[in-house]
Order: C-alpha cells, then structure tokens, then sequence
C-alpha cells in the first residue's frame, strides 16, 4: 500500500502492509473468541438477568480500553514517543512512559473507590430498570471490573510504547487473553457473573504480563538525556490530556442515558442489544487495525512535509473507505441469517433472534462513519490534537439528550438503538469540519466520485453475497454449521466481485492491495529457497 513517505516507498509501504497484516491477523484472534464469549452466553444464559446485567457493568471495561488503549495513551504518548525517538533520546522515550503511566494511575484512584464503594449506587444510575438478580449481578459484576482497570492502564502505557516502536502484535495478540479466559471458565462452571469477572481479571493480568516482558526486552541507551526536554514532553503530554479527560463527562453521559431508556424496556432488551453490537466487530476489525497501524506513519510524515501529510491522510481515508462499505454492504444483507447463526439456542427465542437482527441492522449504518472517525482522529493526534475528537464525543452527548428520551417514548428500544446506529455520523462530520477549518486541511477534496463508487460497492456487494446465500441454502439445506459454511462462501463471493470491478476500474487502493500480496508471496517463495539450499 502506497501509505508510507520516504525513500524506497514501495519497500516502505509494503512494510506498512505487513504490519498491517500481521496486526489484523493476530486482531482477528479477539473478535473470534468474543463471538465464542456472545455465544457461550446465549447459550448459557441467553436474554437473562446475568447478561441484562453485564450490558450495563461493561460500561467501565469499555471506558477503560477508550482511555488507556485510546485517548490517554496511545493518542497522546505515540507521537511523543515517536519525538523522542526521531532525536535519538530513548531514555526520554522510556522516562516519558513511566512518568505518564504514573500520572495516569493517580487519576485512576477515584474511579476505583467508587465501583469499589458504591455498586449500588452506580447500577442506579446506569441501569435503574434492572432489579432483584440483576441488580446483585451488577454489583458484583462492577467490583470484579474495576480490579481490572489497574493492570489495564499499564498494559495501554506499554502498548503505546511498543507501537511508537513500531511492535503491534504484542497488543493484537494480547487482547484475546480474557475472551479466552472468559469462555474457558464459561465452560467449566456454566454461570455467566462469576465467568465474566474472574476471565476479565486474569486475562487483563496476563495482558499486562505480556506487554511488560516485551517492553523490559526492548533495547535502551544509558547516554543522558536532556531533562528539560523530557519535562516538557510530559507537561505537553499532561496538556493534552485535558481534552479527552473533559470529554469523559459527556461521553459518560451519553452511554447512561443509552443504557437507562434501553434498561426500562422490556426484560431482555439489554442483552439483544448487546448481541446486536458484536458482529459489528466483522465490519470494524480491519479499519480499526489499519487506524492503529497508520498512526505513527502519520506522526513520522508531519515531520517531513506538510503536502505529504495531507495526501497520507486522504490515502488513508481512501482505502477505510473501500474496506468498510463494501463489508457494510454484505453485513447487511446477511444479517438475519448472521445472528441467527451466532447466537441462536433454546435460551434465545425465534421473536429475540429478529429483534436482535433488526438493532444489527441499524447499527450497521453508522459502521462507516466510525471506521472514518478513527482514521480522522489520528489525523487529530498526528497533529498534537487532541481537542477536535473530544468536542466531538461532546457533540454525541449533545444528540443523545436531545433525542434519546422522543425516539425512545415514540419508538421504544428502536429508537434508542436509532440514535446510537447514527450517533457516529455526528463525529465523523464534525471531525471533517474541525480538520478542514483549524488545521487547513482539505482531506476530502476530489473524492466525491470515489465515494459514490464506494456506495455503489457497497450495494453490489449486498446483492452479490445474499444472492449467493440463496442459492447455497437451497442445494445444501439448512443446519448451523451449514450455515456458517454458507455465510463464508456467500461473503467471499461478494469480495471477489468487489475485487474484479475494482481492478477493471483501475483504482489504485485495489493495485496497491495485489502488488502487496504479490510481493509477499514472492518473500515467503524466497525465505523457502533460501531455506532450502541453507539445509
């Protein structure tokens, strides 16, 4: 992928590609056990009190993975650290990531007193439909979480570090271990609370153990650094902290006024909605790996040249763009048959499969919105900015209060889902605007007729794939492993035809992408040679 500025760009950008690959391919490792987790539970627990319940206490796991493998550190501490590198000072580099983990720890202490202190309290805030068993599986459940923020926020500290160093898989490969140990206990003891707490808890410890070990293997340098300098990184780092710390309030907001109108509805609700977000993980994966993997390409190129910067960034939004649509595109239509797939069992009712289908559905149209706001805000963060995507989560508060409370009276669980499917497209266009009017940068000039090529993707990939799933279900018949099988095919005839018209339109992300994998093939052919006259 012609991602990467410098000399020798094809060698460049292909190794941008293969970390890329890599990263993406040790991502997929979460997501898979987090469908093992969504289906253990189905099948376990299905729509009861004890998932009712975790939709609601997952709030501070997810709060904690946004803040310490997001925006506190590796939104803030990359391009630092990437600084401090470019200068040759890895002792400040390392000076910085220490000191920077310790300021996060203190603010972190007050977070813990109050899950640790008043569960009940906070379960009435966030989820005050949810009574009886449910209100003691939250309880519980929101203790056991909290002891995992602390191994978290190290974990993220060090993920910054070893990404700024160019290292991903430690952090794909990592973000498994409590999916795994979740399912694992799923499957001895068969009880969802107990499960969910003590799999997060040690799957995040040995998150943290693993990342500590690479870090401690990295190579460092005894010369002396410059203290004032790391001084000011810190304090420059400690500012820009300000924005997403501000942001939390409305971000925290937002998600509390989600899950209170989703707790007062039916029993049940919760955890369909639950069900609903997951396989958006199907579309979002690859996005959110290039995302991560673009970021210290970004911080390296602003240092070079600013006209190179920008044609980075619009790259990078070029090729989101012909990753996500067209997955949003098959999703779509494959969604009843998808959910039911995944999560259909004799806990999970035929009326529950189709609500849970729906809220899928709707979900889905914000997925492009999100995979672009991810890119952007790295844009952001390329930039030592850090203020543009805060106002941004503001902005979803915003819409949450306005709307929320309508849709919610009018439409019921629907409409809460509505606001939360759309809310993405707020913060991409915000975050559009915000580059395009602070930093002068015009990201999106000449992609119109790209993007409507993209839309049209999208629906032909949609016709494409749920064509082919008729067809499959018709000779092969019906059965859930069958229809996993079906599924797959029906996916990866939809990215064929996509990969067919793009190459006879000549697009260059489609080149880009088969001259990488021509070019990997040729390496793997050649380590065998080489291994083969070495023997």
């Amino acid at each position: 992928m012609a991602l990467a500025i410098g000399s020798a760009p094809e060698l460049r950008s292909h190794r941008v590609a293969r970390a890329m690959a890599t990263f993406g391919l040790l991502s997929m490792l979460s997501p898979l056990v987090g469908f093992m987790v969504e289906i253990g539970l189905a099948h376990y627990a299905g729509v009861s009190a004890a998932v009712d319940s975790y939709r609601a206490t997952s709030t501070l796991l997810n709060l904690g993975t946004q803040l310490f493998f997001g925006a506190l550190t590796l939104g803030i501490l990359i391009p630092l650290i990437t600084e401090c590198n470019a200068r040759g000072d890895l002792r400040a580099a390392w000076r910085l990531t220490l000191l920077f983990g310790m300021a996060l720890s203190v603010l972190e202490v007050p977070l813990l007193y109050a899950a640790m202190a008043w569960p009940d309290t906070l379960v009435g805030i966030l989820a005050p439909g949810l009574k009886g068993y449910a209100l003691d599986d939250c309880q519980f459940q929101l203790r056991g979480f909290a002891i995992t923020l602390v191994p978290m926020l190290w974990a993220g500290v060090f993920a910054a570090y070893l990404q700024a160093n160019e290292i991903f898989w430690v952090t794909a490969l990592s973000q498994s271990f409590n999916n795994v140990a979740v399912v694992a206990f799923l499957l001895v003891t068969r009880n969802a609370s107990l499960s969910l707490v003590y799999g997060n808890v040690i799957g995040v410890s040995a998150m943290f153990t693993l990342h500590a070990i690479r870090v401690l293997r990295l190579p460092t340098t005894r010369a002396a650094s410059d203290w004032a300098y790391c001084w000011q990184l810190v304090r420059r780092g400690l500012s820009m902290m300000v924005s997403p710390l501000a942001a939390m309030a409305p971000s925290l907001a937002a998600t509390t006024i989600f899950l209170r109108a989703l707790s007062l509805g039916p029993r049940g609700t919760l955890a369909e909605c639950g069900y609903a977000g997951k396989p958006l993980l199907v579309v979002t994966l690859v996005t959110g790996v290039f995302a991560s993997v673009v970021l210290p390409q970004m911080s390296q190129a602003r240092f070079r040249d600013a006209s190179a910067f920008e044609n980075l960034a619009r790259r990078s939004l070029r090729f989101t763009l012909i990753l996500v649509l067209p997955l949003t595109g098959i999703a779509f239509a494959l969604r009843q048959p998808l959910i039911a797939t995944l999560f259909g069992s004799r806990l999970m009712s035929d009326a529950s499969l189709r609500r849970t289908a729906t809220y899928f559905g709707v979900f889905l149209i914000g997925a492009p919105a999100t995979a672009l706001a991810a890119i952007l805000s790295q844009v952001c963060s390329a930039l030592y900015d850090t203020r543009g995507a805060a106002i941004g989560t503001v902005l979803t508060a915003v819409v949450a209060f306005a709307l929320v409370p309508i849709l919610a009276s009018r439409f019921g669980p629907l409409g809460v889902v509505a606001v939360i499917g759309t809310s993405g497209w707020v913060v991409c266009l915000w975050l559009v605007t915000y580059i395009a009017v602070v930093h002068r940068l015009r990201v999106w000039n000449g992609m119109g007729l790209y993007i409507l090529k993209m839309i049209a993707f999208s629906g032909i990939a949609g016709v494409v794939s749920a064509a082919a799933y008729s067809l499959c279900n018709i000779s092969a018949g019906g059965g859930q492993y069958v229809s996993v099988v079906e599924l797959f095919a029906s996916g990866v005839a939809a990215v064929a035809t996509i990969w067919m018209l793009g190459s006879l339109l000549g697009l260059t992300e489609v080149n880009d992408i088969g001259a990488y994998l021509r070019w990997q093939l040729t390496s793997v052919r050649s380590a065998g040679t080489e291994a083969q006259d070495n023997a």
